[in-house]
């Protein structure tokens, strides 16, 4: 197109910074309305350490992965409110480009990944059965449903592990 390098990292910082608005933006469409999406995906865009990404220590594998971030988050609501394929599809894809993006990221949204996943468990458990249903007997038929509502977000997980073994598998075997 005729950019030169420094334009061209500009203009690729830039679409990141976009996407990443964009993406968390959607995500707290689906959650909480248009008006807080909009708060929400600015506010993202503007976080401190995604700024310090870009203009302090100039991480674009980082700075791309912060777009997929929310549609990782997107993906496991998705997956446990109304489990179907595409969910499985959606979690499966977006992690996995996070994962080949940034494996520093990766690593550090995983403990929230995972506590994200067992609050949204609790909260479509709690949903499904109030607390004040529970007996001694209800404690097993409790714990086989919330195995049974993790094992979509697991799948969508486990499939973005899957796809973006092309990079870890050779990482592993070189260890």
């Amino acid at each position: 197109i005729g950019f030169d390098f420094v334009d061209s990292t500009k203009i690729v910082f830039a679409v990141a910074l976009v996407l990443s608005g964009v993406s968390m933006f959607l995500f707290v469409r689906r959650l909480m309305g248009s008006q807080a999406a909009l708060v929400a995906g600015l506010m993202y865009v503007y976080v401190p350490y995604h700024i310090a990404d870009v203009y302090v220590r100039a991480a674009l594998s980082e700075t791309f992965g912060l777009v997929f971030l929310p549609l990782v988050l997107w993906g496991i609501y998705e997956a446990i409110q109304t489990p179907s394929l595409g969910a499985i599809i959606g979690t499966g894809f977006a992690f996995a480009a996070m994962m080949l993006s940034t494996q520093l990221l990766t690593m550090l949204s995983l403990p929230l990944l995972v506590a994200y996943i067992v609050l949204l468990i609790v909260l479509r458990l709690l949903h499904d059965q109030p607390l004040h249903g529970l007996s001694r007997q209800s404690w097993l038929p409790l714990l086989g449903n919330a195995i049974h509502i993790a094992i979509v977000p697991a799948m969508g997980l486990l499939f973005g592990v899957g796809l973006s073994a092309i990079f870890w598998l050779p990482m592993i075997a070189e260890y």
